[in-house]
């Protein structure tokens, strides 16, 4: 399902950039979905007479902290529209990269359920064709790769997103072979987008660097980068 949050912002954006003010501008953009209806309530909260970013402060939990930030850095700077540009561009971005993992899963998913079908062939043909013996097997094989999926999973939704549990969820979670290597990619697809993102904007880049870890959400990945940032601070 396509984000919502990429027409919204992008359509923001044009009509900024057209000269529409920005009361005008929420008012016209699509109110369905979930960010549809929040934008509703951000209009009518800027059109009594706030500031944009005091409204998405307002409804702080509602959104990212890269989209207050942005938003923020729009109006300060006067790169409103420039900002919800960026802001379309990165969760489309974001769309990709997800979809592009999940297909990357596809082979090596579809190999394990080969396994799970071929492998206990040989038992099942030595044990007169037992048929208890073969989904046994097949379950079994299943199993292996399921049940930690499926504990990862529900650990990571489960638990609060800081603490000593979740950091060795996420060390678990980091060094899987497939699973693994795909948080890495993200997590440092994340980090290298929302740099240049900040960047372009004009933030020193200090505070970039900041903002770029801010958003890492696997803590390893977040201790390794912070490390970086706190070393070149000193540097």
């Amino acid at each position: 399902m396509a984000d919502s949050r990429i027409n919204l912002y992008h359509n923001l954006s044009v009509m900024l950039n057209a000269g529409v003010s920005i009361t005008r501008a929420l008012q016209s953009v699509h109110k369905g979905g979930k960010y549809g209806r929040l934008f509703s309530r951000i209009e009518q909260d800027v059109a009594q007479g706030n500031g944009l970013s005091d409204a998405v402060r307002n409804c702080r939990a509602k959104f990212q902290k890269l989209d207050r930030v942005l938003i923020h850095v729009g109006e300060e700077t006067g790169q409103l529209p420039e900002m919800f540009e960026e802001l379309s561009q990165w969760y489309s971005f974001r769309q990709r990269l997800n979809r592009t993992i999940r297909s990357g899963m596809i082979y090596p998913l579809l190999m394990i359920h080969a396994l799970a079908f071929i492998g206990p062939v040989v038992p099942f043909a030595l044990n007169e064709f037992d048929t208890g013996i073969y989904f046994r097997g097949f379950f079994g094989i299943l199993a292996f790769f399921y049940i930690p999926a499926a504990v990862i999973l529900a650990v990571k939704y489960l638990t609060p997103k800081q603490g000593p549990f979740r950091w060795m969820l996420d060390s678990f979670t980091i060094f899987l072979p497939l699973l693994g290597k795909a948080v890495r990619e993200l997590e440092l697809s994340r980090y290298t987008k929302i740099f240049a993102i900040t960047y372009r904007a004009g933030i020193p880049i200090v505070q970039c660097a900041e903002m770029a870890t801010d958003v890492v959400s696997n803590r390893v990945m977040y201790g390794y980068l912070k490390g970086a940032q706190e070393r070149a601070n000193l540097g």
